[in-house]
């Protein structure tokens, strides 16, 4: 078998395997800050208040950003029984997890097997 098989094979894998340990190893070092605590803070709100078609931020109507990202976290909230730094930010590495693959498989016949790990890596 040739390089690019393995390649093409395992580098999906790699990259999440990557992804996720970046996750698990440095969960914690960090406290949420500026947007990521605010919208935490509007999706607790939401869930607290039982509107979840008004964003509240302090008890005042918070409508600075689209209420999709809350909604994708208070269905994170619900489903792990948790408001755990670790759920809050599990909703980004998943999209980050998903969109790198997708960006490999739609550019793999456009550039050359030596430059796909960039392409697979370049949100990490």
């Amino acid at each position: 078998m040739n390089r690019n098989h393995y390649v093409k094979q395992y580098l999906p894998i790699v990259c999440i395997f990557l992804v996720l340990l970046g996750l698990i190893a440095f969960n914690g070092l960090m406290e949420p800050r500026g947007a990521e605590a605010r919208r935490a803070l509007v999706t607790f709100e939401m869930m607290q208040n039982g509107d979840m078609m008004k964003p509240y931020l302090h008890g005042h109507p918070y409508f600075n950003k689209p209420p999709l990202y809350n909604w994708v976290l208070a269905f994170f909230f619900t489903a792990f029984g948790s408001m755990s730094e670790w759920v809050l930010r599990l909703p980004g590495v998943l999209s980050l997890v998903l969109t790198s693959p997708s960006f490999l498989f739609s550019w793999k016949d456009h550039i050359s097997v030596n430059a796909l790990p960039c392409l697979g890596l370049w949100q990490v």
